[in-house]
């Protein structure tokens, strides 16, 4: 016990400077929030698009069905096509949704990239289905492909 409460002494932060770092985060300019907030849109943009080129193909709905929202910027058809086994309204509801979900702070950036067809869960996630086209876990593997380049589209956007 005793070692215990020497290392807890001899652990301290130094917070005398948090004001300062407070004052910066709240008097970001309003082009750096611009900038970062395209930064984010360019990223998942190319993250549906990636997304769209490796899902599985049989009537291109699902592909069809993709989209990406922001507070500020929604990029997908108005409504999508509507299978026979979806209803119409549907996905602009559940982007709708989405949007409505997103934090408020404005310094806090959030893209939602999806599908909304109703099976591209399952597509997704079945690592068994053999697809003669796209792949299984396509959104995940477009992530994982575009998201290191967040940095990147956030300094371009900001020249």
């Amino acid at each position: 016990m005793g070692d215990a409460l020497m290392a807890l002494d001899a652990f301290s932060i130094d917070v005398s400077e948090l004001d300062d770092v407070l004052d910066a985060l709240n008097n970001v300019p309003p082009d750096m929030v611009k900038a970062m907030e395209k930064g984010v849109t360019t990223t998942a943009v190319k993250t549906l698009g990636g997304s769209q080129d490796r899902s599985p193909v049989d009537t291109g709905f699902m592909s069809a069905s993709g989209f990406v929202t922001t507070r500020n910027v929604q990029v997908s058809a108005p409504q999508a096509p509507v299978g026979e086994r979806e209803d119409p309204g549907r996905h602009s509801q559940i982007v709708d949704n989405q949007r409505a979900s997103l934090p408020k702070d404005p310094l806090v950036f959030v893209a939602v990239v999806g599908h909304t067809a109703r099976y591209s869960l399952f597509v997704h996630e079945d690592m068994t289905a053999f697809h003669p086209n796209g792949q299984a876990k396509f959104l995940e593997a477009s992530f994982n492909e575009h998201t290191p380049d967040m940095a990147s589209n956030i300094a371009k956007a900001a020249k």
